[in-house]
């Protein structure tokens, strides 16, 4: 049986990085909590149709958490007894949704989106924010330990500050 998180030694107790993927800092931490919350989404995952883990597992390290909300949505149908195919063909027409569901006669399409609130390009000026703070948290100094008061970047149409002690 395929697993969404492999069975190994994890040692590693420290956070996760201001920019690291969710499912690489799952798979290498090895606190509690997160051994809770890969066991769940293994059990999970070890549901969904053998036949979709490779691609469900490839999506979930490039972006877990629209991965992880089709995981979710399926195994909250599931429990609820319903059957699940997933990416169904769709008469007259090419699109193929996430799921077909059916229970007692009750039959529909259901496709699973995320919402986000923040842009592109919000995203991406975020992103660029979380590497600074990531290359001062790997500075290695028993001299001094940096302290950043004012972040000023500017991105096309908006001014992000961040101000912190």
């Amino acid at each position: 049986m395929a697993k969404l998180f492999d069975d190994k030694v994890r040692v590693d107790l420290d956070p996760a990085h201001h920019n690291e993927n969710s499912f690489d800092y799952y798979d290498r931490s090895a606190r509690k909590d997160v051994s809770n919350v890969r066991e769940k989404l293994n059990d999970w995952f070890s549901k969904f149709p053998t036949s979709e883990q490779v691609e469900l597992k490839s999506r979930f390290k490039k972006t877990f958490s629209s991965a992880y909300f089709e995981l979710f949505i399926h195994e909250l149908f599931r429990r609820q007894g319903f059957e699940i195919l997933i990416h169904p063909e769709v008469p007259n027409t090419s699109r193929r949704p996430d799921f077909l569901m059916k229970k007692d006669g009750l039959e529909f399409y259901l496709e699973a989106k995320e919402a986000r609130e923040k842009s592109e390009a919000q995203e991406a000026l975020e992103n660029r924010i979380n590497q600074v703070y990531d290359s001062l948290n790997r500075t290695k100094s028993h001299e001094f330990y940096p302290d950043l008061i004012i972040l000023k970047i500017e991105y096309k149409a908006f001014t992000y500050f961040f101000s912190g002690l």
